[in-house]
């Protein structure tokens, strides 16, 4: 499953002038379809995402389109998660191949025959979106981006296979923490050398 959070401002401006234009019950449906997701309740929480889709002249943001691919995976019905996957990477331009690549609720789906063209079509969509961009730099932000989000991701494997309490989940979210307030610590300095 995949948490964002926009942070350009062109970006956050476009979604919200979206987001006005969705009904409020779009969103209640999304809050619950995460929550069920959350309790390992894959099949209604696919189900959930589909009626807050319905409510929208069954369009959705494709961050919920992911989420909801992701539900449908968990449910085994990989018809309804191709679905979705395929919607966000034709039409919304998809790009983080990274992450789709990696993502444990999709690894059911890595099988079937539709899989490979999808996963060439979020990396076109990936070299289009970086092709006036300078490479190095990218390289090194997606390498940033996978040392702080990779035990994050791991934490959801551990989490659904060995529970909350297990010694290998708590120690993946100390670690998670340190970075954290490690980095945290770092951005506090620089804060204090430019004043």
């Amino acid at each position: 499953m995949k948490k964002t959070i926009v942070t350009i401002g062109v970006l956050l401006t476009f979604n919200c002038f979206y987001a006005q234009n969705i009904p409020k019950e779009y969103f209640e449906l999304v809050k619950k379809a995460d929550s069920l997701y959350n309790i390992h309740d894959y099949k209604n929480s696919a189900n959930t995402y589909s009626e807050a889709f319905k409510t929208n002249g069954w369009k959705g943001m494709p961050n919920d389109r992911y989420n909801a691919a992701c539900s449908w995976a968990m449910a085994n019905v990989p018809d309804s998660a191709f679905f979705n996957l395929e919607r966000i990477a034709s039409k919304s331009s998809y790009n983080n191949y990274n992450h789709i690549i990696k993502d444990s609720d999709l690894m059911g789906l890595h099988s079937d025959k539709r899989w490979s063209p999808l996963i060439e079509l979020v990396k076109l969509n990936k070299e289009k979106a970086e092709e006036k961009l300078d490479r190095p730099l990218v390289a090194q932000l997606d390498s940033i981006y996978q040392d702080d989000q990779g035990d994050r991701l791991k934490a959801q494997d551990i989490q659904s296979k060995l529970g909350s309490n297990s010694e290998e989940y708590k120690n993946l979210w100390k670690n998670v923490h340190i970075k954290d307030w490690g980095l945290m610590l770092l951005e506090i300095k620089e804060i204090q050398l430019c004043f």
